[in-house]
């Protein structure tokens, strides 16, 4: 539940719009206990008005069918973003409309570059989300399986790794990955952030300290990662 003093701080402050960003792995369902919990905190201050969830066009297809937060997600927004819309041919596109209207027919779909949207707080999706009781907005369903999140591989290492090494790494074991990120140090040039989506590999130069450098694999479903580098295995 959330804390008293978080809720209490919130309510003081007065603030016309409370906008709270989930992990992209966030079960969606729990909400309805913590809304629950902020109305009786607050006296009703607050009013839940929808939820919103963003969509990339370049995996939505893959990780809804092995991901069951995904899935949910869909099925718990009054409004559905397609993001990067300029990265997905027309055939990809009508089949994530067709997809997110199996999953929810009722949902507003926005299509859109950069996450621009005007007017996504605006009065029609309050009326959307208030026009009928607030258990209404979360669909009892039974999950595909029983509810966790994607197991994770994390590896570890006080060994200064280059850039281009870690890079190469990367790209070879994406195939079989949903997501890699993590940041390292490279002896020479200091702290770099590395993440890995799809077929695309990114790298940036941080401002950070430490002893230990680190990434985190979240493997596709069924899929079994094998290296030799000092490893351990959590969540599954």
């Amino acid at each position: 539940p959330i804390k008293s003093s978080a809720a209490s701080d919130v309510y003081k402050r007065q603030l016309d719009v409370v906008i709270v960003e989930t992990s992209g792995m966030a079960n969606p369902f729990p909400l309805r206990n913590i809304l629950c919990d902020l109305k009786r905190l607050t006296g009703g201050h607050y009013v839940y008005q929808g939820m919103i969830a963003l969509i990339d066009p370049e995996s939505f297809l893959d990780l809804v069918e092995d991901i069951n937060a995904v899935e949910e997600q869909v099925i718990a927004s009054q409004r559905i973003i397609i993001n990067k819309i300029e990265l997905a041919d027309g055939e990809t596109l009508a089949r994530i409309r067709k997809k997110i209207r199996q999953l929810n027919p009722h949902a507003g779909i926005i299509e859109t570059s950069y996450a621009c949207v005007e007017g996504i707080l605006d009065s029609s999706m309050h009326e959307v989300s208030t026009s009928s009781p607030l258990e209404s907005k979360f669909v009892k369903r039974s999950a595909k399986e029983s509810y966790t999140r994607p197991g994770q591989y994390i590896i570890t290492t006080t060994e200064g790794l280059p850039p281009e090494r870690v890079e190469a790494f990367v790209r070879e074991i994406l195939p079989g990955a949903l997501r890699v990120k993590g940041i390292l140090s490279d002896t020479e040039h200091g702290w770099f952030h590395v993440d890995g989506v799809n077929d695309k590999v990114e790298t940036r130069v941080l401002e950070a300290s430490g002893n230990e450098s680190k990434i985190v694999i979240i493997p596709k479903a069924g899929d079994c990662l094998l290296y030799t580098s000092r490893a351990h295995e959590t969540g599954r």
